[in-house]
């Protein structure tokens, strides 16, 4: 949803249904009480208990459902933690979940736009600043791509280049 509720959808006995907690299934999972960042992860736990207890109850039968969540933000999610488990230095992590959280913040309806992509880098005011984070961002995004993001690489915007410092000439006074 627009302002990062998050819920589980189904069908049962042939009446969608959207679980926002598992308190009416006796499941003490409630993924909107967590921060925007984790949702979907706790979505997920939801989505498995819950489908646990539909199949003991007889509801659902081995392979009737399948859960995937393909939103924007759950496939950067998934692309972070694919590139978390890659062998980059510590730092390089570090920085990866900076972009991705920072990132998280200004996406809108879980859909990555490069309006959300704009408001990430135009925060950084420093030339070397926004293009570290934007190339962090595009290893990122490319990675996610490459799961089944379905997002133009080339409206990223494009990296800025730094204003020289220019030397004042100073006055030299020749002393006879």
């Amino acid at each position: 949803m627009g302002d990062g509720t998050v819920y589980v959808s189904f069908v049962q006995n042939g009446k969608r249904k959207r679980i926002f907690n598992g308190k009416k299934y006796g499941i003490e999972i409630s993924p909107n009480d967590f921060p925007i960042n984790q949702r979907i992860k706790v979505a997920q736990h939801l989505t498995y208990a819950l489908y646990n207890k539909l199949e003991s109850e007889g509801e659902v039968r081995r392979g009737e459902y399948t859960s995937e969540i393909n939103s924007d933000i759950a496939l950067l999610e998934k692309a972070l933690d694919k590139k978390l488990k890659s062998n980059f230095s510590k730092h390089h992590k570090t920085a990866l979940k900076y972009v991705y959280i920072s990132l998280s913040r200004n996406i809108v309806d879980e859909t990555l736009s490069a309006g959300s992509i704009e408001k990430t880098l135009n925060y950084f005011k420093n030339a070397t600043s926004y293009n570290t984070v934007r190339r962090n961002l595009i290893v990122v995004i490319n990675e996610a791509i490459s799961i089944g993001l379905n997002f133009d690489i080339t409206s990223v915007p494009k990296p800025k280049r730094a204003k020289p410092d220019f030397i004042s000439p100073t006055k030299i006074s020749l002393r006879s």
